[in-house]
């Protein structure tokens, strides 16, 4: 089984796999210790006995790259966009 890796907001490796039971169902989210992130929830039910959430919230977790269309990248989009004009505008003066 894989393990998470490190958290992408603050880059800490203190990151633990949670686990929420239900009456019909077990729920598996990885969370940060250190600035309190937490992934998605994924959802299995309790007669199934298998580990697929468990390793899909896991998976979840250790993407490596950022997703469009959240604030992280909306950010990383907006850092990039202002170094350019930065170093343009200091090249013209």
């Amino acid at each position: 089984m894989q393990h998470p890796d490190y958290c992408p907001f603050c880059k800490s490796s203190d990151c633990t796999l949670l686990e929420g039971n239900g009456e019909y169902f077990v729920s598996y989210y990885v969370k940060c210790n250190h600035c309190n992130a937490r992934g998605s929830n994924f959802v299995e039910l309790v007669e199934d006995g298998s580990d697929d959430a468990k390793n899909v919230a896991i998976k979840h977790w250790n993407q490596n790259d950022i997703r469009p269309n959240t604030i992280c990248h909306t950010v990383k989009r907006m850092i990039t966009q202002l170094r350019y004009d930065l170093t343009t505008l200091w090249g013209r003066y």
